[in-house]
């Protein structure tokens, strides 16, 4: 699939980078026709790929869209279109005001700090949310056809001013009829929060192997340490056992036995669904001081990144008014814009999904 599969779009101004990885990147951009202007993320192929690279790069941006379309939840980032621009195919994502888990967790590091329990395990009660929308997605006919995500990380987890947690990124997951398939060996996401069967290139993965990146992810966020360095994430496939987090913290002994079970290296000993993962933190959170409040979480992005973000909404705002557009406020702007993307992925992508479900 790629440029030729899908519809040419209105104009984009790109204002700056927000991420990159190794195949694509992710701009802040305007969106200019079809209404008012608003700011949207832009995720394009690498421009210094080369023609192989960058044909196999935008096929999986297709795919991507294409998997995102049968995901219309709450709690993850709503893709609002399929676009070629420029001769490039792009995928326009809706913008979210706020934090990755990585720059809060670097925050608060910085500060010789860890992040609050109720805030982390809040933030991943909402991830286990969008896993579950995931990982029991269904078809055509109401047939169970689950999306697993395998690249749930840090990076991919984003906190929104507005205090919602989003799950993005769903890059190279793994989709029955959606996505190519991927050759038996192949590995495909962060070395750092693989489970061992999609170290092995397990072609039968589940969504247990999700609820693994999870547990790298509570046990790195509770410890302050990293699990294991991506050298070493391959002793698992051998057969070595994740460190109890409880012999580098003081932390409840139904805390420590939760995140030893989402490590375990077979699936069948770990949680059996993202629900049942979600259940045990709750019971954890009772046990503590209970889940961050939404009104938390935004306090924490606007002391973490308030800085960034305010810096993001003036270059949003010299933009428009460069281009000559009635100046406004840029945060109406992104409210608008999470409002109207719901709306408009489903009129855009819903109908080519539909087409390869068939």
């Amino acid at each position: 699939m790629g440029a030729s599969n899908v519809a040419v779009a209105t104009e984009y101004v790109l204002l700056s980078v927000l991420g990159r990885g190794g195949m694509a990147e992710v701009h802040l951009a305007l969106r200019l026709g079809r209404g008012a202007p608003r700011p949207i993320a832009l995720k394009r192929a690498r421009p210094d790929q080369d023609a192989s690279e960058k044909s196999a790069s935008e096929s999986a941006l297709v795919s991507e869209a294409l998997i995102s379309a049968r995901l219309l939840h709450p709690n993850i980032v709503t893709v609002v279109d399929l676009a070629s621009w420029n001769g490039e195919t792009v995928v326009e994502l809706e913008y979210v005001e706020g934090a990755s888990l990585t720059q809060l967790l670097h925050w608060a590091s910085a500060r010789g700090q860890r992040l609050p329990e109720d805030v982390l395990f809040r933030i991943m009660s909402d991830v286990l949310a969008a896993l579950d929308h995931a990982h029991t997605a269904r078809g055509i006919g109401g047939r169970l056809a689950p999306i697993v995500h395998r690249d749930v990380s840090p990076s991919n987890i984003l906190i929104g001013l507005d205090g919602h947690v989003r799950l993005i990124d769903f890059g190279v997951a793994k989709a029955p009829s959606l996505s190519a398939e991927t050759p038996v060996g192949t590995v495909k996401g962060k070395l750092r929060y693989m489970a061992p069967e999609q170290l092995s290139g397990d072609a039968g993965l589940d969504g247990r192997a999700d609820l693994f990146s999870c547990g790298v992810i509570l046990w790195e966020a509770l410890s302050g340490r990293n699990l294991h360095n991506a050298s070493c994430a391959y002793s698992l496939v051998l057969g070595a056992t994740a460190r109890r987090l409880s012999s580098k913290i003081a932390v409840s002994r139904r805390v420590d036995e939760m995140v030893a079970r989402c490590l375990e290296r077979e699936p069948d000993r770990r949680f059996p669904s993202a629900l049942a993962l979600q259940a045990a933190l709750r019971d954890c959170a009772r046990e503590g001081i209970g889940f961050a409040s939404s009104a938390k979480l935004a306090s924490l992005v606007r002391e973490a990144q308030g800085a960034k973000i305010a810096a993001r909404r003036a270059l949003i705002e010299t933009k428009l008014a460069e281009l000559g557009v009635r100046r406004r406020s840029v945060l109406s702007l992104t409210q608008r814009a999470t409002a109207v993307a719901l709306g408009a992925a489903v009129s855009a992508l819903a109908g080519a999904a539909l087409s390869l479900l068939r």
